[in-house]
Parts: C-alpha cells; structure tokens; sequence
C-alpha cells in the first residue's frame, strides 16, 4: 500500500516589533510555552509568532510592513518557559518563523521473494517541481535507481545509475531545457578495465557537442569530440594516447560549401613528431603538408598542392643541422610539362651521411597502415633519388650529340639551292670540258 509521508517545518525570519493592534491576530498562552507547542497551535496558518516567553501567535499574513518592521535579534531574548534553550521574543517583540510544509510523497514498495525489489517514490510541489526516484534490486545481479526531476517552463533532469556487483557501473544524466538546450552524460566504469563518459550537448538551431573519454588505466587514453553547426561547420577531434608509447590528435573540420581541413599529430616522446595536414576546397585546390621531426638529427616538410584540371607541386624541405638544408621542388601541369628544381646549400652531398643507426626506428610502436608508413619515407626517398640522379644534358656524350637547330626561313632555303646549282653546275662543267679534252687528243692521234 503507498505510504504518505508528510512533514512540518519552519524557518526563522527574524525579530519583529508588535502593538496593541497585534502584527498576528490569533493569540494563545501557556505557561510552559515552547516553539513545538506554537508550531502545533498555528498548524493550520502560514505565520508563528512568539512573545514574552509565555505567548503564541498565529496569522496568514504579518500586517504591514511600514507598521511592523523588522529589529535585531538582541531585542528578543527572552527564554521560553517551557524550554529555556528557546527564544521566545521579547517584551512587544515577535520571533517570528514562517512555515515549510514538504508536500505529499507517495511511496510505492513491491519485493518479488528472491528476485528483485522495485521502489517509486512521486513527490510533487504545486507549480515548482516533480520529482519521481525509482529503484530496482535484483540481488546478486544489478541494481537500477532512476530519478527525474522536472520544474515547470524550466528544465528537466533525469539520472539513471545501474550498478552490477563486480563488474560495471553505468550513470546517465539527462538535462532538458525547454526551448535552450538538452545535455546528456553517461559514465560507465569498469573495475580494472576502463572508464568511458559521454557529454552530449544539443542547442536547438544552433550546434551540437559529443565528447567521449575513453580510459583504460595503465594503458591508453581516447577522446573523441563531435562539435556540428547546422549549415555551417562540423569538427571532430580525436585523442588517443599510450602510455610511454605515442600519442595521436586527429582533427576534421569541415565547412558546408568551402573547404575540408584534417590535421593528424603523432607524437612519440624521445623519438619523433609526425603532422599532417590536408585542406580540400572544393573545386579548387588540395594542399596536403607533412612534416617529420626526429630529435637532434633531422625535419622533412613536404607539401604537395593539387589544382585539378591545372597543375601539382610537390616541395620537399630537408634541414639538417649542420650539415645541409635540400629543397627539391616538382612542378606538373597537366597535358603540358614537368619541372624538377633542386636548390642544396652548402652541405654533404651523400646520402649515405644521413644514414645512421636506427634511421627508421622513430617508426617503431606507432601503429601505422601501410599507406601512412608510406607517406612517412616517400620524402626521403625521393630526396635521396633527386640527390643521386644525373642531369645527362651536362654530359660529355650528350654535348658531343648536339646538331645544330634547322632554320626554316624562305631566304636561308633560296641560297641553299643557289648554291647547290652553282657547285652542280661547276662540277658538269669540269667533267665536259675534260670529256672534251680527252676525245679531242684521240682524235689527233688517229
């Protein structure tokens, strides 16, 4: 059977002048007067008054309060009769407390024998608050205790704890606020395992916030962060960290209509630092830069930028400290031609100089694809290809091969053949006139 539980109580509001004409209007007397025994007397009345240690005033109202005012609370001191550690006002002075009534509370109990127990508890304040707290036992299982709590045109909150013994704790935390925003937590541990909590954050028209914690004691740490504008933006972060391993920021940021920018940090303490960022506009460009910094030996920043249907330059940035600083640059227009453009300062031109021991194990332990551990090498791979290669047109054999350019114009073309029919024409006649000559003397000889 529900069970009403129902309790009185007052609050002090301070220390009152009174007159003949009474600030409370119903008056009784005790001589053994206390302020339970008030309290009891003026159940039915929203006001207490209490006066010269033996008097008890009731009222709904405390008259006005140019007429009444309030003193300070050394001007009622006199103990009660009935109970001396209580101040019962003072000559013409009321202490005066106002009531606190706890409304109604339905209480609803029902056990299942050995199964569960399920407890509701409905408490409502007339147009202030509801509050309603449900728990369900199931003994060697789990227990479930949800408690909602509405105010009027104000905000709703609503909080779901389910504990199962030894294995996993879930708290959920809903917050609604009409016409504002809606928040929602969500914690869930794991003795021994991990600690997940969830944060959503929703304001009508105007974003949306998702966070996700992720940790897994003694190993690794994940967080994830959604954060969406309608019609304008939408950026997700993601943090993962391993103990003494490395640690990965991955950011998304995209903007409805404009440009897409992803931004990747891989960090390994003692060993190296990995980023890379990548921006996409639309119809436009793709700008992708990656930059490798290993401690006290070298950086690699290459930039690759793609201008669809155009062109696409690749510059690769190696400083060394010390020793030398390569920038080689690669241009492609597309249908059109390829340009390579390596600038060195002044340094060791070996590639074998740079090769030391462990030169690739800031790799170890970061977990990467295929395609990224590609990305990584890929700068210095091609720098050491740029490095090695041999420009043939500076070449003894490829000057030696050189022809001269033709000319195509008319006025070199007309002297050329002028000056064929004049050596053909010389040759003829030297070869007639020494015809002649030869059957000439023939003939005298005859």
């Amino acid at each position: 059977m529900p069970q009403i539980v129902k309790t009185i109580d007052v609050k002090y509001l301070g220390c009152y002048k009174d007159d003949w004409r009474r600030m409370l209007d119903e008056r009784h007397e005790n001589s053994l007067m206390t302020l339970e025994m008030c309290k009891t007397l003026c159940i039915n009345d929203r006001y207490l008054g209490l006066q010269s240690c033996y008097e008890c005033f009731c009222g709904d109202s405390m008259g006005g309060s140019d007429m009444y005012q309030k003193v300070t609370d050394t001007e009622c001191n006199l103990a009660c009769r009935g109970n001396s550690s209580q101040i019962c006002g003072g000559p013409w002075r009321n202490s005066v407390y106002e009531f606190i009534i706890t409304p109604a509370v339905p209480t609803t109990k029902i056990t299942t024998p050995g199964q569960s127990t399920v407890k509701t508890i409905d408490m409502t304040t007339p147009g202030q608050s509801t509050v309603k707290t449900i728990d369900m036992t199931t003994p060697g299982q789990s227990t479930v205790k949800t408690t909602e709590m509405s105010t009027p045109g104000q905000s709703s909150v609503k909080t779901t704890d389910m504990t199962t013994p030894g294995q996993s704790t879930d708290q959920t935390n809903n917050i609604i606020t009409p016409t504002q925003s809606t928040v929602k937590t969500t914690d869930m541990t794991t003795p021994g395992q991990s600690i997940v909590n969830t944060t959503e954050m929703t304001t009508p028209g105007q974003s949306s916030v998702k966070t996700t914690d992720m940790t897994t004691p003694g190993q690794s740490s994940v967080k994830t962060t959604d954060m969406t504008t309608p019609v304008q933006s939408t950026v997700k972060t993601t943090e993962m960290t391993t103990l003494g391993q490395s640690s990965v920021k991955t950011t998304d940021m995209t903007t409805h209509g404009q440009s897409t920018v992803k931004t990747t940090d891989i960090t390994t303490p003692g060993r190296s630092t990995l980023k890379i960022i990548e921006t996409t506009t639309p119809r436009e460009s793709t700008v992708k830069t990656i930059e490798t910094t290993t401690p006290r030996k070298y950086t690699v920043k290459t930039t690759d930028m793609t201008t669809p249907g155009q062109s696409t330059v690749t510059t690769i940035e190696m400083p060394t400290k010390s020793e030398s600083i390569v920038t080689p640059t690669k241009q492609t227009i597309h249908a059109q031609s390829e340009m390579t453009t390596s600038v060195m300062m002044t340094g060791c031109l070996c590639p074998c100089s740079k090769v030391g021991e462990d030169k690739w194990d800031f790799l170890r332990g970061m977990n990467l694809t295929r395609d990224q551990l590609a990305d990584v090498m890929e700068p210095e791979l091609y720098l050491m290809r740029t490095i090695l290669s041999i420009n043939k047109s500076n070449t003894t054999r490829m000057r030696r091969s050189k022809t001269s350019a033709s000319d195509d114009r008319v006025s070199a073309k007309s002297i050329g053949f002028v000056g064929v029919v004049f050596i053909c024409l010389v040759t003829v006649l030297c070869v007639f006139f020494d015809i002649h000559s030869y059957i000439v003397a023939k003939f005298k000889r005859r």
